[in-house]
């Protein structure tokens, strides 16, 4: 892997930085950057963090990170109790990492509108040549 490679994946595991900033940071080209999970999900990349972060480990780390507590009171009077958000924050950079969440979700919906006028409905995209569908008017 090569060396600007490795500081970008540093910068987005390690640093938090998301994955278009880390690259464009490390050179790689404007359009590159807007496709960081391509960058995170290559051979080269999974094959380095394989190696370098391997499931046995992130394993371990990972269940000491389960068990994160903060303290919640003030003076004498407090509590340890969970702290969720590091456990979530863990939990979402290293899927990140791994290539298991992506930055860009996009979703599958469709829009359809229909027109309904006097002279009946003709698809927008009308690429069959179909004829306007129309009721004769009563008499």
């Amino acid at each position: 892997m090569t060396i600007r490679a490795k500081r970008a994946v540093k910068d987005i595991v390690v640093n938090g930085m998301s994955g278009s900033k880390a690259l464009k940071k490390n050179g790689y080209s404007n359009s590159f950057a807007l496709k960081p999970h391509k960058f995170m999900q290559s051979n080269q990349v999974q094959k380095w963090l394989m190696q370098n972060y391997p499931d046995d480990l992130l394993s371990d780390v990972g269940l000491q990170a389960l068990k994160a507590m903060k303290i919640h009171g003030t003076g004498d009077d407090f509590i340890e109790i969970p702290d969720h958000d590091a456990r979530y924050k863990y939990w979402k950079d290293i899927m990140r990492a791994r290539g298991k969440l992506s930055e860009n979700v996009s979703n599958t919906y469709n829009q359809v509108n229909y027109n309904w006028d006097s002279g009946g409905y003709t698809p927008p995209n009308n690429t069959q040549s179909l004829p306007q569908t129309y009721k004769p008017k009563r008499k």
